[in-house]
């Protein structure tokens, strides 16, 4: 094996390690992403519930949260309050444009 060869092996090991390592810290961000989600939109959820925000505020809310995502798709919960006062789940997808 020559210099150059030896060479192309290490920066192509370095070169897979550093998308290795780019690839988790995508991964970790994205994980960190869907718990804040999941903790918003818990909190949201609660405050429909209590009557502290209208579905209007809450649709806002939602999109708000989007477009701070910079376009990713936001996997929520379209709330509809029922005659009991109560929450029923409806998955949708949002994407902000």
């Amino acid at each position: 094996m020559n210099n150059r060869t030896l060479w192309q092996l290490t920066a192509g090991g370095v070169a897979d390690l550093r998308d290795s390592q780019e690839e988790r810290r995508i991964m970790q961000r994205e994980l960190k992403l869907n718990r804040q989600r999941q903790l918003i939109l818990e909190e949201l959820e609660r405050s429909v519930c209590d009557n502290r925000v209208s579905i209007d505020d809450l649709a806002t809310r939602i999109f708000q949260l989007a477009n701070r995502e910079s376009d990713r798709v936001l996997i929520s919960h379209d709330f509809e309050l029922s005659s009991e006062n109560t929450v029923e789940d409806n998955y949708k997808v949002y994407t902000a444009r």
